[in-house]
């Protein structure tokens, strides 16, 4: 006879108790949603002199049956209101909600207790002490969000505690809209005056959840550095490109502002299918997308991949599908600072501000590539090579790269680009490339102390070997191969790229690599590369077709 072996477990098994070690306030509010709890902190902020004590708390803090009792015991039974936003339902935090309601009524405290959906639970109407009126008053200064009904919210609780001070009512918050960093959400009219005439006009498209979350402030420093450059940024709130509503008002929006390009910070992409219109299909300027990612700083930094799975299908992935262009992370989430009088430490988007100034720099760089006639723009076309394998230059996994260049190349021709000799067969090209490493010499790219030495400029074709860095102890001494062709004038070139001397390329291109660094070899490689083509002005752009993808921003 055998005998299944079952254990069961509850959620309380799994959570370790915690004391949060709050002191006491005269107004307690609980959410499991960090953009309640740092809209509430940001709100609190700006009128803290004329408040009551405010303590603020996650609930995913308050799991444990020990750790609610420590909480109440110390916090709840002292004050005045309490109001809790519960995602989920009743069930979710039963525990909770029955004992928080039993010391209500002991007590004679104003409770909240507020469903975190947009549907209604009337168990949470039941445990609350106020009356149903006022419950959904202060419900719906949560559901319209933004830091001007949140900081109505805290004053109509100071009402409950006591303090005789005026409540305006919750205000609507437009589901899209022009935005104005210190002045919030506005009108089109009135975003399209506060842009500086003369300036060429940047829109910025990101979600009304942080603007809901008083969180923009990646927002906010994009935009500062945009007008540091002479540029007029333009943010744009929408709720999501997919809304029908939403994409109307991004069309109309950008035929208003003329834009020279367009920065999204927005995940997923908008088009609902194959061959359905985008919000961005009318405009003739580059689209680029800016991530405010939900991966933490510091897995980001220690990951060979770089962002979380999520983050890179959500920001990198399927917004390629919209041909939005990827410029890298700008932000993280991450604790902000502890405020000792709300006894919390709110999480938020933190922005990074040398990627910002970088984003900057490159929309800068590229509205002042747009002033020149394309017959005289440099553009590259980077192809991967594998020069261990012949015949597999020019090779990409589900990709017919020879295919893609000549179409790119005859596309670029008909747009007035300067482009000449350029491969008109798939065939063609595949020859141009496997030929360039027999016929031309090597030439060498030195990385000392992060400057680009050159023992001589490049000819129109030659091959090209960057070393990394021996200064750091954590690198190793690799090669990287640039094979620079003639696929043009010298406004359109292709450079074929590999990651090792030809000499090794068919050991080290096969060999597992360990914590990814053949990875980091792909990417200190590109870096050489673009120092290069910067170091001499040469190439305005580049065009890769076929390259590994690079998920580090």
């Amino acid at each position: 006879m055998h005998l299944l072996a079952t254990t069961s477990a509850s959620l309380d098994d799994l959570v370790e108790a915690v004391d949060l070690r709050q002191p006491p306030g005269d107004i307690v509010i609980l959410s499991f949603a960090d953009s309640d709890l740092s809209g509430l902190a940001a709100a609190w902020t700006t009128q803290r002199h004329t408040l009551p004590t405010v303590r603020l708390a996650n609930l995913r803090d308050l799991r444990h049956p020990l750790s609610v009792d420590l909480w109440l015991d110390s916090v709840a039974r002292q004050a005045k209101v309490v109001v809790v936003r519960l995602l989920g339902g009743l069930e979710w935090w039963r525990y909770g909600v029955e004992r928080l309601s039993s010391l209500a009524r002991e007590g004679s405290i104003a409770l909240a207790v507020l469903p975190g959906e947009d549907r209604d639970d009337p168990r949470l109407a039941e445990a609350s002490t106020l009356p149903a009126h006022e419950l959904n008053v202060l419900l719906r200064f949560f559901r319209e969000g933004g830091q001007d009904n949140l900081a109505a919210l805290l004053r109509r609780l100071a009402r409950h505690a006591g303090s005789p001070i005026d409540t305006p009512e919750p205000r609507t918050v437009p589901r899209m809209a022009g935005y104005i960093p210190g002045e919030g959400a506005v009108d089109l009219d009135r975003l399209i005056s506060s842009c500086p005439p003369a300036r060429p006009i940047v829109p910025i498209i990101f979600y009304r959840a942080m603007l809901l979350a008083a969180d923009t402030a990646p927002i906010d420093a994009l935009c500062r550095a945009l007008a540091e450059r002479g540029l007029a940024p333009a943010p744009l709130v929408v709720p999501s490109l997919k809304d029908h509503a939403a994409a109307d008002f991004i069309r109309a929006a950008l035929a208003r502002l003329e834009p020279a390009v367009i920065v999204t910070a927005t995940a997923f992409a908008a088009a609902g299918g194959s061959g359905e219109p985008t919000p961005f299909d009318e405009t003739d300027v580059p689209v680029l997308q800016a991530v405010i990612a939900t991966t933490k700083r510091a897995a980001w930094s220690q990951s060979p991949r770089g962002l979380g799975p999520a983050d890179l299908a959500m920001h990198v992935l399927l917004p390629e599908l919209d041909g939005r262009v990827l410029q890298g992370v700008i932000a993280f989430k991450g604790p902000l600072p502890t405020d000792e009088n709300l006894c919390f430490t709110a999480f938020g988007s933190l922005p990074e501000a040398d990627r910002v100034a970088i984003l900057a720099d490159r929309i800068a760089a590229l509205i002042k590539l747009q002033a020149k006639p394309r017959a005289e723009r440099r553009v590259a076309l980077l192809l991967p090579d594998y020069p261990g394998a012949p015949g597999r230059a020019g090779y990409a996994v589900g990709l017919d790269v020879p295919a893609s260049v000549v179409e790119l190349l005859s596309d670029m021709e008909r747009a007035s680009y300067s482009v000449a000799d350029a491969p008109k067969t798939s065939r063609a090209c595949s020859m141009r490339c496997s030929n360039l490493r027999s016929t031309r010499p090597f030439r060498y790219i030195v990385i000392a102390n992060s400057r680009v030495q050159f023992p001589m400029k490049p000819s129109s074709a030659c091959m090209l070997h960057g070393a990394m860095p021996k200064t750091t102890a954590t690198c190793m001494t690799v090669r990287f191969v640039f094979a620079l062709g003639c696929s043009a004038t010298l406004s359109s070139r292709s450079l074929q790229t590999g990651d090792a001397r030809p000499s090794d390329e068919r050991t080290t291109t096969t060999r597992p690599c360990r914590r990814g660094m053949r990875c980091s070899r792909f990417r200190y490689g590109f870096g050489t590369l673009r120092m290069w083509m910067r170091s001499f002005t040469w190439a305005r752009t580049a065009r890769s077709n076929g390259c590994p993808a690079r998920p580090w921003p």
